[in-house]
């Protein structure tokens, strides 16, 4: 394993998004020590920020520190693990298509964006546009998997077209806008705006405000519960424990046994194709 412990803290944004994608399983410590990145206007080796040791052999990192203030950590990763000890900056994970990422801490805005595939666990929040698609894009994640296990900014899945993103917690205004395909799963409460212009995929939201899916943009279809969402229950969990063991059965995914009870389902946004399916909780306001 390469491990990166940063020297002091960061004063600086660091774009570090051309850096782990360049590295091969030949990559040594001391060549990762001598690479560049830009440091505000300047450039910088990685040695002068990091403490590096070990080597990339089994294609794994590690990173410690208030990272902040790294932007772009593990853009256009393919295959191995990034596992960070700490707060990572905005666009992690961006373009990523394969391997995983792990974040004990939160992640700023962007995370995710534009991947096709992979996975990124966070532990505790991020900020907006997660899995969606960053300031001016527009393409959100096409793939992959990303799990929260806080709360997530405005913006989650935007112009999403395929994946998954799992919440723990609460989302912002506009979750699923725009969303083209893929699944968003809220536990807790969703904002204003959820689903609003989506053409198809699915949002399961645990609160909402019922206005929220007031016509024209949303109907009414039916109550489900069981069967379906019972085998989906199950599939999700295995998918998370067979992607991310580090999860704990009993406290991070316990809350995927709320998809058993009943939802109120409702089509929309009519004002678009109409297809898309946003599920409510039955009895959560």
């Amino acid at each position: 394993m390469l491990e990166l412990v940063l020297r002091q803290p960061l004063q600086s944004s660091v774009d570090v998004s051309e850096l782990v994608r360049s590295w091969t399983p030949a990559t040594t410590s001391d060549e990762v020590g001598r690479q560049m990145v830009t440091v505000g206007s300047e450039r910088h080796d990685v040695a002068d920020l990091f403490h590096i040791r070990g080597d990339y052999r089994d294609l794994r990192s590690a990173w410690q520190g208030d990272l902040r203030l790294l932007t772009g950590l593990g853009t256009g990763l393919k295959d191995g693990v990034i596992h960070v000890c700490g707060n990572v900056g905005h666009r992690a994970g961006y373009q990523l298509t394969g391997g995983t990422m792990i974040i004990d801490g939160s992640a700023a805005d962007d995370l995710g964006c534009e991947m096709t595939g992979g996975t990124i666990m966070v532990s505790q929040s991020v900020g907006v546009r997660a899995g969606g698609c960053g300031s001016g894009g527009v393409r959100g994640m096409a793939g992959g998997l990303i799990f929260v296990g806080g709360a997530a900014g405005e913006g989650l899945g935007l112009r999403q077209r395929r994946g998954t993103i799992i919440v723990r917690g609460e989302a912002g205004d506009y979750a699923g806008f725009q969303m083209i395909a893929g699944t968003i799963l809220v536990a807790g409460r969703a904002g204003a705006g959820v689903a609003y212009e989506m053409k198809r995929g699915t949002v399961f939201v645990g609160q909402l405000d019922p206005a929220a899916v007031a016509p024209p943009r949303f109907h009414f279809v039916r109550q489900v519960g069981g069967g379906y969402l019972n085998v989906l229950a199950r599939l999700l969990r295995m998918d998370l424990q067979q992607r991310l063991p580090e999860l704990s059965q009993d406290h991070d995914l316990d809350f995927l046994s709320r998809l058993e009870r009943r939802w109120n389902y409702y089509s929309g946004d009519h004002l678009q194709l109409g297809l898309g399916e946003l599920l409510v909780a039955d009895g959560c306001p």
